[in-house]
């Protein structure tokens, strides 16, 4: 992290920037909101006029459009690979005169005249509400930077990108390059350009080499030898395949289609977890900068490690670890350590992502800040809180989810049942040293689902207020810049006032 960016962070603590000028922070927010619903609007009128001239295809293509709304989940766009999205065909012009948009909206039964098909007029004006729509949102993306609202703009920014694919400013901002007719990361740009291909079993290869790694070859050590040598030459960790990607580096000993089943799976989960947090390593200056174009998208040059055993028990043996739940990251190493299921499809995602997550907060400047004993200085709840949150990622076709009502319904169990709820003033005190035990805690678990649960609350508590101060928190947390009173520094209340609104949740329907 930079020194300007910490300096930023401070800044926002010390001053009380994160609750500044509520009034005009709402007055932004419901103009943000007027936009939404009235773009929601005309998107299901168009498609239902669409579905009534059974123009399905249409239909479809205006309503993907918008983004799935859940009270419980934050939903991130997979954007498309290929270019065009939005194309208008050649012969109809971009800009329709009045007539026809009166036809579309049904205030007109017949249009103008026949120069255009009403599959072209229903185009059309789709993707002019799109585009209308996605310039809008960028602009208050950058009227968000200006207030200090940076998870807001990410937001934002996001979600113009989904109506607007094709927006070069921000898919450079989210790290994209054209390439030909897609759109690729400049890692992918330039293993393509090197002649190779992102393979569906064998992942990266030369091109040249598909139809013999698809007869059971396989290249080794300048020479072709058949699979089955090839697993026998992998047969341990240490000298198993290594599938590069361009976040990660993955060794194993399973096979290479088990590696690269999992390699798809991690960098799915980097690139949901890096846009979620984008504010943990951008300032408001950088995300202006992002927003308006002026950034070239580079290559990461670290490589997060993972090194994924066979079997259970040769993860067991091999790493002397005494959790069998799935793995484990090591800060020390700077390494994750997972296994595959008995099913050889599968691995344990939920144990995955969590362990996952600690790597990617301790990493993401990958000099050391966990070599003498990880977290901060307090609050180390907010570390297993974010894990456990992240742990429930899913990977939809044209969405990424995280975060479910399922991270507070077992809290609000122990709440509601039991009354099992330790006050906040007790969990600030556990650090990277003092750290929850089964010796201390019989019943550890119910810490973790309180965590959790609290992260939960604070990422979708206030409208959405306190998820900068959350994700400002987490990183004075992991950079040990935090201090016993940062909590109530950063979210504008104690402790105490803090555990009455929690429990106030877990007792309502909320939280359940």
């Amino acid at each position: 992290m930079k020194m300007n960016t910490l300096r930023f962070f401070l800044f926002l603590i010390f001053t009380g920037v994160i609750a500044a000028n509520v009034s005009a922070a709402d007055a932004f927010v419901s103009k943000i909101n007027s936009t939404a619903k009235t773009f929601r609007q005309n998107i299901e009128q168009i498609a239902g006029w669409c579905t009534s001239h059974r123009l399905r295809d249409e239909a479809v293509f205006a309503r993907s459009a918008l983004m799935p709304e859940y009270p419980d989940k934050i939903c991130i766009p997979r954007y498309p690979v290929k270019q065009g999205m939005l194309a208008i065909e050649k012969n109809v012009p971009k800009n329709l005169p009045a007539g026809y948009t009166a036809y579309l909206t049904g205030k007109a039964e017949t249009p103008p005249d026949d120069k255009y098909t009403d599959k072209q007029l229903a185009r059309n004006y789709i993707i002019s509400l799109r585009e209308g729509y996605a310039r809008d949102l960028s602009g208050y993306a950058k009227t968000a930077c200006k207030q200090g609202r940076g998870t807001l703009a990410v937001q934002l920014a996001m979600a113009a990108l989904h109506a607007n694919p094709d927006d070069v400013k921000l898919r450079a901002a989210f790290g994209f390059v054209k390439y030909k007719d897609e759109w690729r990361s400049p890692w992918e740009a330039k293993k393509l350009k090197d002649g190779f291909i992102d393979h569906a079993d064998f992942g990266w290869i030369p091109e040249k080499y598909v139809k013999q790694y698809e007869a059971g070859q396989r290249y080794y050590k300048g020479k072709w030898i058949s699979a089955d040598e090839d697993a026998r030459f992998h047969s341990t960790v240490e000298t198993g395949w290594v599938i590069d990607s361009e976040f990660y580096q993955l060794a194993t000993n399973h096979s290479i289609e088990g590696g690269v089943r999992l390699r798809r799976r991690v960098e799915h989960f980097y690139r949901a977890w890096r846009m979620l947090f984008y504010r943990y390593y951008a300032t408001d200056d950088q995300l202006a900068a992002y927003f308006s174009g002026n950034v070239t998208p580079q290559i990461p040059a670290y490589r997060h490690k993972m090194i994924i055993y066979r079997n259970k028990d040769e993860f067991m043996r091999e790493t002397q670890s005494k959790d069998s739940r799935g793995g484990f990251y090591a800060s020390g190493k700077k390494c994750c350590y997972f296994y595959f299921s008995d099913n050889p499809n599968s691995a344990p995602f939920g144990t995955m992502f969590h362990e996952g997550t600690h790597q990617l907060f301790a990493e993401i400047d990958p000099r050391d800040k966990w070599g003498k004993g990880g977290g901060g200085n307090y609050n180390y709840w907010v570390i297993e809180g974010v894990a456990d949150f992240m742990a429930v990622f899913q990977q939809e076709e044209h969405f990424y989810t995280i975060g479910s009502s399922g991270n507070t319904r077992g809290a609000a169990r122990l709440w509601n049942n039991e009354k099992k709820a330790m006050p906040l003033a007790e969990m600030l005190e556990f650090n990277g040293s003092r750290k929850w035990t089964t010796e201390q805690y019989e019943d550890i678990g119910s810490l973790y689902t309180q965590s959790k649960s609290m992260f939960q609350y604070l990422m979708f508590a206030d409208d959405n207020g306190f998820r900068d101060a959350l994700i400002v928190y987490l990183w004075l947390v992991y950079n040990r810049k935090d201090t016993a009173d940062t909590f109530r520094q950063l979210f504008k209340m104690t402790p105490q006032e803090f555990d009455v609104k929690y429990r106030e949740f877990l007792s309502s329907s909320a939280g359940l």
